[in-house]
């Protein structure tokens, strides 16, 4: 229900803000549909160009060559873009302040192929200017959530981050083929999503 709540309350003209690909290309960044050759050689990410589940679910990174047929790669309702590093936020404005800001670390294991797995998600006391290129609209939806690496805007959704609605400071996903087992300090909060039960808060 709630993936169907966040589809409904989007006006049809505002669903561009969910395309990856296109916020991708407003940005300027190398990237294109499956099907389109990559320019040159190196790392990229390969992603559904739409994904209201959320999870970083199926995206990949790839290295590919512009010989490289990307069809063979992926499914038609992805894209690649080029795959950027560096701290990875999450950022809630409200009225175009930042109101929430976290850090997350990502979990890198040889048997995990998707971007989706998380080690921790930590609040920051910092401030994050609002991305010029949604002025357009931030008056029909008060509150924005954008997430950047490097700096770099990957995702934006017209919804707070539901992962600090708790008062909590820290959130350590706990994934289904983990035993529970509470840092000290920390408690369990039952949080289903994808391949996730829950967040060890503090």
């Amino acid at each position: 229900m709630e993936v169907l709540e966040e589809f409904v309350q989007v006006r049809p003209d505002d669903l561009w803000i969910y395309n990856k690909l296109q916020i991708s290309r407003k940005l300027g960044y190398n990237c294109g549909p499956i099907g389109a050759p990559v320019p040159w050689p190196g790392e990229y990410i390969i992603r559904p160009v739409m994904n209201f589940l959320g999870m970083g679910r199926n995206a990949r990174k790839i290295d590919l060559n512009p010989t490289d047929l990307t069809e063979n790669y992926a499914h038609p309702g992805e894209f690649w873009c080029e795959y950027f590093t560096g701290e990875h936020i999450s950022v809630d404005f409200l009225h175009k302040k930042s109101v929430l800001v976290v850090s997350g670390e990502k979990e890198r294991t040889k048997s995990s192929i998707e971007e989706s797995r998380w080690r921790i998600w930590r609040k920051l006391e910092q401030n994050v200017t609002f991305p010029p290129f949604l002025e357009q609209i931030s008056e029909e939806y008060p509150i924005i959530n954008v997430e950047m690496i490097g700096g770099n805007i990957i995702e934006v959704h017209l919804r707070g981050n539901p992962d600090f609605v708790w008062g909590n400071t820290v959130a350590i996903p706990v994934y289904n083929d983990e035993e529970l087992q509470p840092p000290a300090g920390f408690t369990y909060i039952e949080s289903p999503d994808y391949t996730r039960k829950g967040f060890y808060i503090n």
